[in-house]
């Protein structure tokens, strides 16, 4: 990618990999190379602007080595570290590879049942409602338990709250 940048910007006459490589720390071919340009606040991948759009560092980086991403592969870190955008760093996955990577890392949150901040629901309360299944209509559990009847039939179907089962508390 020998793209070159034309008019009055502060790039001009610049190459695409110049414009790269001049915000990368790099220090030996094994270790992280710490992108030094702007960084996302909240989760700390770097920026790059391309063509006017904003995309992630290491997704450049794996593209000016390694060319154009799959679709539906995303570029993943074998060192866990945001900012890095050493190639050698990087790998191709799918999503599930992703979220496979990251629950193998410890980097999952567990966000299920009661531990959501938006639950109003409990594991107990949840056993409850599966146990009167059948004695009692979804509407009456629903305000019983100040959620909709929608979110009653999805516990008895299985599509909330899940990670229950059906292992009643009998």
């Amino acid at each position: 990618m020998t793209s070159k940048f034309v008019g009055t910007n502060q790039f001009s006459g610049k190459t695409l990999e110049d414009r790269f490589w001049e915000k990368v720390n790099i220090i030996s071919d094994d270790e992280c190379w710490e992108w030094q340009g702007s960084r996302h606040h909240r989760w700390n991948y770097g920026h790059f602007k391309l063509n006017g759009k904003t995309k992630s560092a290491h997704i450049v980086s794996f593209e000016l080595v390694n060319g154009k991403i799959p679709d539906g592969l995303f570029v993943l870190h074998k060192c866990d570290n945001p900012p890095c955008v050493n190639p050698k760093h990087l790998f191709l996955g799918t999503n599930d590879d992703n979220m496979k990577d990251m629950a193998s890392k410890g980097r999952s949150a567990d966000n299920h049942g009661s531990k959501n901040p938006n639950s109003k629901l409990t594991e107990q309360d949840v056993i409850e409602i599966k146990n009167l299944k059948g004695q009692v209509s979804g509407a009456k559990l629903g305000r019983k338990f100040g959620v909709v009847k929608e979110a009653i039939y999805d516990i008895w179907t299985g599509k909330r709250w899940g990670h229950i089962g059906n292992q009643y508390d009998r």
